[in-house]
């Protein structure tokens, strides 16, 4: 899982990649963001990844929201419980959070303190 320090790396390697047009999704690996297909039938709307994208040695998603803030969306919700050993990050109109699962709750981590690294329970 990443450091606190990678976090806030992360969301600056993030900056680039929102889109105004179409929500834009991937992984972020040893601090490489990696970009992949939005597999959704509406990517302006809502982003879909395939099982192999999240099952190659992924530390954390990310996905844009070309017209909203970084708020979870009732599906984010839902994806981000699926995947509670990953970090998820979310690219609004005008910030980036960052989204941690503890417990079947989903966290937006703001600050050193939010966040709680753990082991990663077991391999993807």
């Amino acid at each position: 899982m990443l450091t606190y320090s990678e976090i806030l790396s992360s969301k600056e390697l993030l900056r680039g990649c929102w889109d105004p047009v179409v929500e834009r999704c991937g992984t972020i690996t040893n601090l490489e963001v990696i970009e992949v297909l939005n597999r959704a039938q509406d990517p302006k709307n809502t982003f879909a990844f395939q099982i192999e994208d999240l099952e190659n040695g992924a530390q954390a998603t990310w996905h844009s929201h070309p017209v909203t803030s970084a708020n979870l969306s009732i599906d984010d919700h839902r994806f981000f419980q699926s995947w509670p050993e990953m970090l998820h990050f979310v690219i609004g109109v005008d910030e980036i959070r960052c989204y941690q699962v503890q417990d079947g709750i989903v966290y937006n981590v703001e600050d050193e303190e939010d966040y709680s690294p753990r082991e990663a329970q077991g391999a993807l």
